[in-house]
C-alpha cells in the first residue's frame, strides 16, 4: 500500500574525506550515502500538475527514471533511521501521531504577495531577480508561523480553534488533511524542512 512519504531533517552538506552526505535531526548527525542521500531527495516530492500529494509509489517511480538503484531497501532503511516518515494516504491516528512528533523549521526569506497575485506569496532571497518559490497563502503561513509551534500538532489545534472563531469550525481530519496539504510546497521547494518536535 502507498503512503505518503515526508523527508526528515536539515541537510547539512556533504563531507569529505568520507564521501558522506549528512544531516541533522535533533541535535544529531547522520550520516547517508549516495544512493540514500538521493532517495531522501527524492521524499521532497516533485511538482506535478500543482497536487500536494506525493507517495511512496510517486518516489519509486521518480527513482526508476533517475536509475537509482535498490531503492525500495534505502526507503526502508532510512525509515529505521528516522529520516523518512509514512503517512496513510488515508489519514487516521498514524497520521496523527506524525504531527505530534515533527515541527516544521522554515528556510529562505519571506518575499510577500503582490497586487497582480495576491493570493499567492513568494520565498526565496530578496537580491535575486526571482523568488525560489510562490506558494499559496495557507502555504505561507504555515512556513511563516509554524517554527512557533513546538509541533505541528500544536499548529493543527490552533488552526482549528482559529476556524471556530470564524464559524468555520473543522474537524480533526479536515484540519490534518489542510496542513499536510500546506507542507508540501514547502518541502518539494527546499523552503523549510521537518526537525523532531520540541519538547515542553
Amino acid at each position: 500500500m502507498s503512503h505518503l512519504v515526508f523527508p526528515i531533517g536539515h541537510y547539512v552538506g556533504e563531507r569529505h574525506p568520507e564521501e558522506v552526505q549528512v544531516l541533522r535531526v535533533g541535535v544529531e548527525h547522520r550520516t547517508l550515502t549516495q544512493d540514500e542521500f538521493g532517495v531522501w531527495v527524492l521524499a521532497h516530492g516533485a511538482p506535478v500538475d500543482g497536487s500536494p500529494v506525493w507517495t511512496t509509489d510517486d518516489l519509486l517511480r521518480l527513482a526508476e527514471e533517475s536509475e537509482l538503484t535498490d531503492v525500495r531497501r534505502h526507503l526502508d532503511e532510512l525509515v529505521e533511521k528516522g529520516l523518512l516518515a509514512l503517512v496513510p494516504v488515508a489519514g487516521g491516528a498514524e497520521a496523527v501521531a506524525f504531527v505530534e512528533t515533527y515541527r516544521l523549521a522554515p528556510m529562505l526569506v519571506g518575499l510577500g504577495n503582490s497586487e497582480a497575485d495576491p493570493d499567492d506569496y513568494a520565498l526565496g532571497f530578496p537580491q535575486l531577480d526571482e523568488p525560489v518559490a510562490v506558494v499559496p497563502a495557507g502555504s505561507y503561513e504555515l512556513w511563516q508561523w509554524g517554527h512557533v509551534a513546538p509541533s505541528m500538532w500544536h499548529t493543527c489545534e490552533v488552526r482549528a480553534k482559529v476556524a471556530a472563531d470564524l464559524n468555520e469550525p473543522s474537524g480533526t481530519t479536515e484540519v490534518l488533511d489542510g496542513l499536510l496539504a500546506d507542507l508540501r510546497p514547502l518541502l518539494v521547494n527546499s523552503c523549510a524542512y521537518l526537525d523532531l518536535a520540541r519538547r515542553e
